[in-house]
């Protein structure tokens, strides 16, 4: 049932909330469903960083290569520190960035 100017505010109120209820379940049930990320380059990039090291090195020379992969080791760290602190808080010793 579309908006209205007649619709009271109340209903639409009502509406639009199940509405981004129902957005949030969807995105929720996608995120533990393992469907991200979807890019078929960005699941090569962070399930299997070996493959594109070797790839990198056939295609740009092995000094390009190591580079790279000191930069995947590196993403890699800070993303298991990321994972340490799921909640937002600080871990021990780091400050934490205001916005």
């Amino acid at each position: 049932m579309p908006d209205t100017p007649e619709a009271p505010l109340e209903e639409r109120r009502l509406r639009l909330r199940a509405q981004l209820r129902t957005q949030r379940e969807s995105i929720a049930r996608q995120l533990a469903g393992g469907g991200y990320p979807r890019s078929v380059t960005m699941r090569l990039l962070l399930y299997r960083p070996a493959l594109v090291v070797g790839l990198l090195t056939l295609v740009a020379g092995p000094r390009i290569a190591g580079r790279v992969h000191a930069v995947s080791i590196a993403v890699r760290a800070l993303t298991a520190l990321a994972a340490l602190a799921p909640d937002g808080h600080s871990l021990p010793g780091v400050p934490v960035m205001e916005a």
